[in-house]
This record gives structure tokens, C-alpha cells and sequence, in this order.
């Protein structure tokens, strides 16, 4: 019998049939969660890419990042919590990095909220580091952003 830790996590495009499992992913995940019309214009955005992780079909995680001319730039990225601290984190943001290596983008930008502690250690281990701070950023408590980068 195999058992489920042993089935990989698999990464794919998200579709609209994906939105439901978005969703569970982004409320588990965070305080203060996108609204499914948020998830579901990223579908529509021509420098939008959106892919979640399943792990035997269960949806694990997912990412969002724009293409922009020379750089990409991380919009969201989430992992449920049962399947924090096995690498699906590391897994989707390391998918990214290699994306903006093999098309040749100078550059990933991102912002945090500065409370978020776990997630700024999390980016420093794959060599982003704190450039500045945009005030109020976050418009549902008027949080400030860290802005972090990683050059290629």
C-alpha cells in the first residue's frame, strides 16, 4: 500500500475549475483573504501566471506572479496549513525563480506585511532582501509593506 506523504506534489495551471480550491487555500492561509473575484481575474490577465500544488489531488498551495518586462513580480502565494514546513512553499517559489532565470528577467519584486515574519525569513532564504517600506500598503488594516528583491 502506498501512502499519501509518498505521492508527489504536482504543479498545474489553474483554471476556473481550480477557483473553488483557491479559495479554501487563501482562507486557510490568510487573515485577511482575497475575494474569489480577485483569483478569478488573474485567469484573464495576459501577464498573470497561476499555478496550484496538489498533493494527491488535495490542493496544497498555489502561487501568482506577473511577467513584466524585465522582471516578475510575486502577486500571492499560499500554502494550507497541513502542508506548511514539507518544502510546497519552497517547491512554488523556487518554480518562479527558475521561470524569471530561464526567460532572462533581471529582477523579482514583491511586498510583505511587515508583521509577517515567517514569510520575510522565508524570502531571505532565497536571497530576497528588504529595500524599502511602503506605508498604509495593505488597504483592510492600513499595514505597511516591506518591498523585497532578488536579482537575477
Amino acid at each position: 500500500m502506498i501512502k499519501e506523504e509518498n505521492f508527489p506534489i504536482i504543479f498545474t495551471k489553474v483554471t476556473e475549475k481550480d477557483i473553488d480550491d483557491i479559495v479554501i487555500i487563501e482562507n486557510e492561509s490568510f487573515q485577511y483573504p482575497w475575494k474569489r473575484e480577485t483569483f478569478e481575474s488573474e485567469l484573464t490577465n495576459t501577464f498573470s501566471r497561476f499555478f496550484i500544488a496538489r498533493k494527491n489531488k488535495d490542493p496544497a498551495g498555489f502561487i501568482i506572479y506577473w511577467d513584466i518586462p524585465y522582471e516578475i513580480h510575486l502577486i500571492n502565494i499560499a500554502v494550507r496549513p497541513k502542508y506548511r514546513r514539507m518544502g510546497t512553499g519552497a517547491m512554488l517559489l523556487g518554480e518562479m525563480i527558475n521561470y524569471a532565470e530561464m526567460n532572462s528577467k533581471q529582477l523579482i519584486t514583491l511586498e510583505v506585511r511587515v508583521s509577517n515574519k515567517g514569510a520575510i525569513t522565508f524570502y531571505r532564504k532565497f536571497g530576497f532582501r528588504e529595500v524599502y517600506i511602503r506605508e498604509k500598503y495593505y488597504v483592510d488594516n492600513d499595514e505597511d509593506a516591506i518591498v523585497m528583491e532578488r536579482y537575477i
